[in-house]
């Protein structure tokens, strides 16, 4: 269950129940995009504040906008953390955004979570 938004990470709070002891929960600090609305749910509001960059928290971006890559961990992908480039399209396959960059490589596919409006 989230329970709310935490502005110093970013992160949502999600209520996690033990599964070896329902009467115990812990919160944890999760990402946006590993977190997915169960079937048998409906959506809530939660207050999130107005750093908010688009009226759907899934599709805060469009074609053109500048963006920079941020929160990237693996090896490969911190070397691009600071990186501005442009949205070019979205894959709902793997709910992830691609972002021309200025390399010649060609766009690199980004989770939305690790980008932000320039």
């Amino acid at each position: 269950q989230i329970s709310g938004h935490d502005q110093a990470s970013g992160r949502w709070c999600v209520k996690m129940e033990s599964s070896t002891h329902r009467d115990l929960k812990s919160t944890k600090l999760v990402k946006g995009c590993n977190l997915r609305l169960m079937k048998d749910m409906q959506p809530q509001v939660v207050n999130m504040s107005a750093s908010s960059t688009g009226s759907h928290p899934e599709c805060p971006f469009v074609v053109g906008d500048e963006v920079e890559i941020m929160g990237l961990v693996s090896v490969s992908g911190a070397s691009l953390n600071g990186q501005k480039g442009h949205i070019v399209g979205r894959s709902d396959a793997t709910s992830r955004w691609y972002v021309k960059l200025p390399d010649p490589a060609g766009a690199k596919q980004i989770k939305g979570c690790n980008l932000r409006l320039v």
